[in-house]
């Protein structure tokens, strides 16, 4: 018989063990195949979402100041390219009344020939478009009840009036908006923009080709002109997102491997101690020493296989449940279409993963069967001591390794998983050393337990090895469990700060279509009492050079009341705001850009406008973490920068233009109910404008909500580690059970009861438990660190605060393991046979 068949015929002998090993492999591979391939799925929903929605509009071209220009530079662009095509489009809001309330509505004006997103609508009725016909989406015509046939009137944004006949209705794949689309002509005729449109559209035949089509528009047209590749930004956005959540995920999943890689490492050394004298027989008949490596090596291999195999298929599986939870297109309110994407990639690294991880747990115990000697396999009672572990050795061994460990969480680069191994490794091993140095200690304060607490204290010394591996199998889960809850409580109070601190608005207000700015005058008036300031922002987007800006304008006299707590630079006045005020020339800008434009205090900056360019003083500069990554609008406050009405009024509106606003930021009195102002507000001019409003504690609930669903995939995966750690204790105290049966019916034949028996076992593996508790919670708190301070690296600033809920969970969660871990072990101690037990002398 070969030795790889003595190895098959071996599993089946020890099944629960085995069992249990298995399945911490099942689950190691399963993690990774899932986590892969519902990130994979998710991605490849969003990019299908996002070319649905966009349909055959590939590019997007707007002037860098907002203003209409003539289509036919953009024809010109591109009329010599055979793969492209192009055609204007006239897009402006309005309000719409229905049951007595305004709704508000995108107008589009197009060309019914030369549109090509346009004519590759579905329509229901005609998509044709005369003067005052009009196709509205699918959407508002059920929402609020309009057919063919009706009229519809539009109060427009700038003051203008439509009257439009409602001929067709748009059937999308996609719901969208409300949406009114009318003949471009007449738009331009009625809105004032004759022969001009506000926005191109380019379609590029070949998708390849669409950096290519972006460059040459830029090239042609100039820096007057926005030039934006529309689904190719958002897909790669997106991808990039993609990428470190995934990367995140998989470094997560590692939990479960390391944990398999100790249950692996566990059961080869419970194997080898039951099998000594098998090794011994098989030396003795001639097997070479790489045979008995062999034998034992090729058993782990035949875990693998089983644990790949299953191990994958259930990682399908897991990935339907991840990506139930992880759908990006849920987030724009569409419906998941629940189809995965498996690629043959994830399902081989996943295997391969899984192979490794346990020929790394099998490698060394197979390597210490191959080396035991013929007599003291045969002659157990002649075998050697061998070499104390004593206290000294571990410390000194797991002092540096801790040590090194520690220093690398710390440095604030990536290693890896490495610095979590030697961590936890040497963590354990320090820990191990002072339990014996403590036995005496231990010995003490279990005296009151009497019978019970003597032989706890003497078995809690015994194998040491397999105490140590259990204790490390616990530790990297608890581990983990702290690292993440300390990254929610941080992300959580990061966020909360910088809500708090550049969001001083107690209410934010959003109207369905731009208002004039003095509508702010209006909101105040509503309850005076209440209601301490109100500031409207009115956005612009333009160009400094080649650095897109942000133009905030705002009112220098009530901004500072609402945001009052922003932070400038040491160099801006205090009266910066006055200055704002009193200069016409005058802009302030936030750290991040003014570091982009490389420019101070008191430098000059030219800026685009709709009438050419102006020159603008720099007067202060805003700084603080949350302008990295905070947005007021649709404007990144990282490119944002801050001028007064005046100076928006004098260069940033078009001639014969007022300026307007869509975003109203409320700053209450003390002791003023949010509730009720809200209300207030949204009775007296909510339907009228089609007001939508949201509170600072509709925020922070909104972003508690978001965080915690972004971490409950991880908690899954780490609750899957926990599973296998619990096989891991089950594994350990059966084979503890198994080698003490002649010592337990020794103790029963004295009069031990057999409750006193499952006290003594389940004692035990709490004790187990709890060290490791310990173990994970001091390299939770180190990794922890260590990631805060990673971050940091890259502009992401996320506080270190010790997760209090989370360490007790954690405890208890521990405890439980242990517990349900030893549940069946500790029976079994319980129901062994006295007469049989007694004759063993195994």
């Amino acid at each position: 018989m070969s030795f790889a068949k003595i190895a098959l015929r071996n599993i089946p002998r020890r099944k629960l063990r085995n069992s249990l090993t298995v399945l911490g492999i099942v689950i190691g591979v399963a993690l990774l195949v899932g986590v892969n391939i519902a990130a994979e799925s998710s991605f490849v929903e969003f990019k299908n979402y996002i070319e649905a929605v966009g349909g055959k509009i590939d590019i997007v071209v707007t002037t860098v100041s907002g203003v209409p220009f003539e289509q036919r530079k953009v024809d010109a662009s591109v009329a010599g390219l055979g793969y492209a095509q192009s055609a204007g489009r006239l897009g402006e809001g309005g309000l719409i009344r229905h049951g007595g309330q305004a709704k508000a509505v995108s107008v589009t004006g197009v060309d019914t020939v030369k549109d090509f997103e346009y004519r590759g609508y579905t329509f229901e009725g005609s998509g044709n478009l005369r003067r005052n016909d009009a196709t509205i989406s699918q959407r508002m015509s059920e929402d609020l009840d309009i057919k063919i046939g009706d009229y519809i009137t539009v109060q427009m944004a700038r003051g203008s009036t439509l009257s439009l006949h409602v001929v067709g209705i748009v059937k999308a794949k996609i719901a969208t908006g409300y949406d009114v689309y009318m003949d471009l002509g007449f738009a331009q005729q009625k809105l004032g923009y004759v022969g001009r449109v506000t926005y191109a559209i380019v379609h590029v035949l070949d998708m390849s080709k669409v950096s290519e089509v972006r460059r040459i528009l830029e090239r042609n047209l100039g820096e007057s002109y926005n030039v934006r590749a529309i689904k190719e930004q958002t897909i790669a956005t997106w991808e990039g997102n993609l990428a470190g959540w995934r990367q995140g995920l998989t470094m997560i999943s590692t939990v479960a491997v390391l944990v398999s890689v100790g249950l692996v490492l566990n059961t080869m050394y419970m194997n080898l101690g039951e099998r000594t004298y098998e090794v011994g027989v098989l030396r003795a008949i001639g097997a070479r020493r790489r045979d008995i490596f062999w034998l034992f090596f090729s058993e782990t291999i035949f875990y693998a296989l089983i644990g790949i195999a299953v191990g994958v298929f259930a990682g399908i599986g897991l990935a339907r449940v991840l990506y139930s939870l992880t759908s990006i297109v849920s987030m724009f309110g569409a419906q998941s279409t629940g189809t995965l994407v498996i690629r043959p990639e994830y399902l081989i690294s996943g295997g391969i993963t899984g192979l490794l991880s346990t020929i790394i747990g099998g490698f060394i115990p197979s390597v210490s069967a191959s080396r035991i000697g013929i007599l003291n396999a045969l002659k157990p009672g002649i075998r050697p001591p061998g070499k104390q572990r004593t206290a000294v050795r571990l410390l000194l061994a797991g002092i540096p390794l801790a040590a090194a460990g520690a220093y690398m969480s710390q440095s604030g680069l990536d290693f890896g998983m490495l610095d979590i191994v030697f961590l936890i490794i040497g963590l354990v091993m320090v820990m191990s050393g002072l339990l014996r140095v403590a036995e005496p200690l231990i010995e003490s304060a279990l005296s009151p337990f009497k019978a019970v607490g003597k032989l706890l204290s003497k078995n809690l010394g015994r194998n040491l090895r397999r105490a140590a591996i259990t204790y490390a199998i616990i530790a990297v889960c608890v581990s983990f469990i702290v690292m993440m809850g300390g990254m929610r409580v941080g992300m959580m109070s990061s966020i909360g700060d910088t809500i708090t601190e550049y969001f001083g608005a107690d209410i934010i207000v959003f109207s369905g279509t731009s208002l004039p700015t003095t509508f702010s005058k209006s909101i105040v008036q509503i309850d005076p009492a209440r209601i301490q300031a109100v500031t409207p922002a009115g956005t612009t987007l333009t160009k400094s050079g080649k650095t897109e800006i942000g133009i905030f304008s705002i009112d220098p006299d009530t901004f500072p009341l609402v945001f009052d707590r922003f932070e400038f630079s040491a160099d801006t006045p205090k009266d910066v705001y006055n200055q704002l005020k009193n200069n016409l020339y005058s802009i302030l800008l936030v750290e991040p850009l003014a570091q982009s434009l490389k420019v101070k205090v008191g430098d000059q900056i030219s800026v685009r406008t709709p009438t050419g360019s102006v020159k603008l003083t720099v007067i202060g500069i805003l700084r603080g973490f949350g302008l990295s990554f905070a947005q007021m609008g649709e404007v990144p406050m990282s490119q944002a920068a801050f001028i007064s009405l005046r100076t928006a009024n004098t260069y940033f509106v078009a001639p014969g233009r007022a300026l307007r606003a869509s975003i109203f930021y409320v700053k209450l009195r003390q002791s003023s109910d949010t509730n009720t102002v809200k209300n207030e507000i949204h009775d007296k001019y909510g339907e009228t404008y089609d007001l939508q409003m949201i509170t600072i504690d509709d925020l922070m609930t909104e972003v508690n909500d978001n965080v915690g669903q972004f971490f409950v995939v991880f908690d899954i995966i780490i609750y899957m580690a926990v599973i296998s750690a619990t096989g891991g204790i089950a594994a350990t105290m059966l084979m503890t059970v198994n080698e003490r049966r002649r010592e337990i019916g020794m103790l029963r034949s004295q009069g031990m009861s057999s409750a006193h028996i499952f006290v003594l076992v389940l004692a035990e593996a709490v004790f187990l438990g709890l060290v490791g508790y310990v173990v994970g919670v001091v390299a939770g708190l180190f990794l922890l660190r260590g990631v805060t301070v990673l971050m940091s690296t890259t502009g992401l600033i996320v506080p270190f605060l010790v997760p209090w809920e989370r360490l007790q969970f954690a405890l208890l969660l521990a405890i439980a393991t242990a517990i349900i871990g030893v549940a069946y072990p500790s029976l079994k101690a319980t129901r062994v046979n006295l007469i049989e037990v007694l004759r063993y002398r195994g």
